[in-house]
């Protein structure tokens, strides 16, 4: 295996070089290590069946759902969707006579390749082929990613497709309204306010599954907190919240995503598998080629014997198309890239008109949202104008902040409060000495990292090259035997357009990075798997979170000073937000749950969800001083817990 001497040369602590070196050449060994089954082996471990009574994330399908997508490319060919974007383009009309020919690799008359190395013009190739809506092929649409469907994807696929768009819940037309019958409201008093979602023609909605957000701001300074949502699966909803301070406070209410959004997105995830398209690069001395990658070995123009499962490298699942060169043979997988353009899936005018909406709306209230929240007298001397947990975070169980109530804090003056305990001054000191922090993860793990960092002042070990750094990093404060690492989860992964790059050294495995923990020390994991999940069908993600579970599980048998946190996914506002946003964010709040069911006595969760929609966070990645106060309540509901030697 190839490493990259010169990053490692360049590292001026010895212990760290060694552990790098340690660490890369662990992947060498992986394979043999890797106990992963087949990907519907995965699957069953979501199933109802044999399994305790918990919420079901997945469950059997039988025809159902091969039924349900032979139906939807009837539909496409019935309303000629493969056409509409192909007169007058002649690369459309290319594509649209042989579509597969743009996924595999093609040689010149006479069955020999213009050149042995091909995989940058495979790149261009399919980029180009995916300007066009034809390079659709019937059976890659009609074949099911996996062999067993998620529960929520089965409610909202029983939804028939979108066809009049004014059906669609709106909150133009939609109400909220207070129910507390006093207009006086104390400090832990609870507000009740009823939603009543209608849709464009002011049609009361009959069913639930729309995702209705509020939120709750003082007029005055900057506190705000999230409320809590209860679905009747009728149309009306119920927003309840605690009042924490005293002050003048208004409510939010907001329609964030209605349900044909949802049946419309897990719709398309099931036909296309991927927006985003990853090409595997496969490499030797010999030649060269591009192919389609994704997390179920349905590839598009690749039958079953066509495929090279590359799981081995990756820590999950993860598939590619076999060469067609005779000189490449799946052991060259050696590289990834990104295609710029994404994949379109063949949806209804009205269905793309849903998926392509601006964001949520807010819902008009009937009732006066301004509310005044007075102090209160706990007995004749003292006044509560706050409320504050007075139990200090290490003393807090993990299954606890599992089973948190919502809101589970609120942003007093800007800074967090969490309901459940007290982050106390100094959080971290106790984490400076003989510890490991490691964070596995996306980008927004990476920006956590570098606020560690930063508070703590320790030395650089591994640099960034550049911004959007895809390899691990490292600092440390080598007096104190403390160091703090960045891993780059695996595929899927979004890494670059412009250049190939080595998933096997820069991307790490996050089981992997978990099975390397010693069985001495103390080590902190911190868990962020998000945003690079959500332009796929959600079985990716339900995949990394069972090879990481699984990990966790053996590092704890293995050494009982191991802590580890995972994150919820966050809120943001962004345009085209089926392709890349929060949309899929409580499913994967469902699958979290779900998948870390039982080790909630030993795993954290910290649900990021109610700070960002306090915040009305609009971006990938969360201003610095909302990741601050993320740091301070992750790191000190863990540190003290460290000092104090209770895990």
């Amino acid at each position: 295996m190839k490493f990259r001497w010169r990053l490692l040369l360049s590292v001026g602590v010895c212990f760290s070089c060694v552990y790098t070196l340690t660490f890369l050449t662990s992947v060498i060994q992986y394979n043999r290590r890797l106990k992963l089954g087949p990907l519907n082996q995965t699957l069953r471990d979501l199933h109802y069946e044999g399994g305790p009574k918990s919420p079901a994330v997945v469950s059997p399908t039988g025809s159902y759902l091969e039924d349900f997508l032979l139906s939807r490319v009837q539909l496409a060919e019935a309303h000629n969707l493969t056409l509409q974007a192909l007169q007058g383009d002649e690369l459309c009309q290319e594509v649209a006579a042989n579509p597969a020919s743009f996924w595999i690799s093609q040689p010149q008359p006479g069955n020999h390749y213009n050149s042995s190395f091909t995989a940058d013009v495979d790149h261009a190739r399919m980029t180009k082929a995916l300007n066009c809506r034809g390079q659709w092929l019937p059976e890659y649409l009609k074949t099911p990613p996996v062999a067993a469907m998620f529960d929520f994807e089965k409610e909202y696929l029983s939804d028939p497709p979108l066809i009049d768009a004014k059906s669609v819940s709106s909150s133009l037309h939609s109400t909220a309204v207070l129910l507390n019958t006093s207009s006086k409201f104390h400090v832990g008093d609870t507000i009740r306010i009823k939603v009543v979602i209608k849709d464009g023609y002011g049609r009361r909605k009959t069913k639930g599954g729309d995702e209705i957000r509020a939120w709750i701001r003082d007029l005055d300074h900057d506190s705000k907190l999230s409320a809590h949502v209860t679905d009747f699966s009728n149309g009306t909803y119920l927003i309840t919240s605690i009042l924490p301070w005293q002050g003048r406070l208004k409510v939010f209410v907001e329609l964030a995503y209605p349900r044909e959004y949802f049946t419309a997105l897990l719709t398309s995830h099931l036909l296309i598998k991927a927006y985003q398209q990853s090409i595997g690069g496969f490499f030797n001395t010999q030649a060269s080629e591009g192919t389609p990658c994704y997390n179920t070995p349905v590839l598009p123009g690749y039958g079953p014997s066509q495929i090279c499962n590359v799981t081995s490298s990756n820590g999950a699942p993860w598939y590619c198309g076999r060469p067609a060169k005779p000189e490449l043979s799946c052991k060259d997988y050696k590289f990834t890239r990104l295609v710029d353009n994404h994949m379109a899936p063949p949806m209804l005018e009205s269905e793309m008109a849903v998926l392509k909406m601006k964001g949520g709306g807010l819902i008009a209230s009937k009732s006066n949202m301004v509310i005044d929240v007075a102090e209160k007298m706990t007995d004749a001397k003292t006044k509560l104008v706050r409320l504050a947990s007075n139990v200090p975070c290490s003393q807090v169980s993990a299954r606890a902040t599992w089973e948190q109530n919502e809101p589970t804090g609120y942003f007093y003056k800007s800074e967090w409060q969490s309901l459940l305990c007290q982050t106390k001054r100094g959080y971290d000191v106790a984490c400076r000495q003989n510890t490991e922090i490691l964070l596995v993860g996306d980008s927004n793990a990476r920006a956590h990292y570098y606020t560690l960092a930063s508070r703590s002042r320790c030395d650089h070990v591994i640099k960034a090259g550049h911004e959007k750094w895809h390899k691990p990093l490292m600092c440390a404060i080598r007096k104190n035997n403390f160091t703090l690492k960045w891993f780059p989860h695996s595929q899927p992964f979004r890494t670059s357009t412009a250049e190939w790059v080595d998933p096997l050294h820069d991307l790490i495995p996050s089981s992997l990075a978990i099975d390397n923990i010693p069985s001495t020390g103390r080590h902190i994991v911190i868990l962020g798997h998000y945003l690079h999940f959500v332009g796929l069908h959600l079985s990716a993600y339900a995949e990394q979170m069972v090879a990481i579970r699984d990990a966790l599980s053996r590092a704890f048998k293995r050494n009982p000073n191991v802590v580890a946190i995972i994150l919820g996914p966050h809120v943001l506002i962004k345009d085209s937000s089926y392709r890349l946003g929060d949309s899929l964010r409580g499913f994967i709040i469902t699958i979290q749950r779900t998948m870390f069911k039982d080790l909630r006595d030993q795993v954290f969760y910290f649900p990021v969800s109610d700070l960002s929609i306090a915040v009305i966070n609009r971006e990938i990645h969360p201003a610095f001083e909302t990741r601050k106060q993320i740091n301070r309540y992750l790191v000190g509901l863990v540190c003290d817990r460290l000092a104090t030697k209770k895990y």
